[in-house]
């Protein structure tokens, strides 16, 4: 990946995940064309009250069609909300809350600090129609 997130990329969404032994992580979402990126930070809160993301690790996703999505933290493992999973997910009718049809997932992983590649069974994902 080349160039600067903040700059070259537009960003889509954030999302705060639950700290682990006191420390804050957070996943943000940038775009540019078909090229989804996510970042998995690292909230650092210093002294004066300001907050600094420390980015750990990225992933680039490439050809995201019309029908396919990118959920950044909005996804269940066995009906149960887990915002740790990044996944990308075909599209389905407006009717039908969640999509089964997940292609590729992955989870922010706190303990590691690392996005680590994980099985689809059993997630679904909030579906934007």
């Amino acid at each position: 990946m080349m160039g600067n997130l903040t700059e070259d990329y537009e960003e889509r969404e954030g999302m705060m995940l639950e700290c682990l032994n006191g420390v804050e992580y957070a996943l943000s979402q940038y775009v540019k064309g078909p090229i989804n990126v996510i970042a998995f930070e690292r909230i650092v809160r210093q002294e004066n009250g300001q907050v600094k993301y420390l980015m750990l690790d990225v992933l680039e996703i490439n050809g995201i069609s019309n029908k396919k999505r990118v959920s950044c933290g909005l996804c269940r493992f066995n009906e149960k909300n887990d915002s740790d999973i990044i996944a990308v997910y075909q599209a389905v009718d407006i009717d039908i809350h969640f999509s089964k049809k997940v292609k590729k997932a992955w989870r922010a992983n706190r303990k590691t600090e690392k996005i680590e590649e994980i099985d689809t069974k059993g997630i679904d994902c909030f579906s934007e129609g």
